[in-house]
């Protein structure tokens, strides 16, 4: 009986602490710096990746809200992003998650929304709400 407690205490323990370092949701699961692995879509149905546009690009999502793109290593562009619920044409069922990107330029506010998807810890796919539109898949770097 007290060898099945300390299995029993120990799983808890083993568990908890995995749980310490695993965000709760994609929200957070989000943020960090991901690497572009390859973009797929549009009306031509078209494959990119590093390889064919020589070129290397990454996103970094910041929890402030600032998401932050690198193209070969260096900065390129800056935005704002929130995290909203919503319809999807991904989903008919009901509200998913978006990322709502808040550009401004020249002085008018663009807002561009992308449905987004975490695969087990390191894979995220970013589909852009519209139809005939690409699909983004990165990997995460850190």
């Amino acid at each position: 009986m007290k060898r099945l407690c300390y299995i029993f205490i120990l799983a808890i323990l083993v568990s908890c602490k995995t749980h310490l370092h695993v965000p709760d949701n994609d929200e957070q699961k989000l943020q960090g710096k991901w690497r572009w692995v390859e973009t797929s879509g549009g009306f031509a149905g078209q494959i990119s990746t590093p390889a064919t546009e020589n070129y290397k690009m990454s996103l970094e999502f910041l929890s402030n809200g600032i998401l932050k793109e690198y193209k070969n290593g260096e900065f390129i562009n800056k935005c704002n992003y929130k995290i909203e619920k919503g319809k999807s044409i991904y989903d008919a069922e009901g509200e998913v998650l978006l990322i709502t990107y808040i550009e401004k330029n020249a002085d008018v506010q663009q807002r561009v929304r992308d449905y987004f998807e975490i695969k087990g810890k390191d894979t995220l796919i970013l589909k852009n709400e519209c139809y005939d539109c690409f699909t983004k898949v990165f990997v995460r770097e850190r």
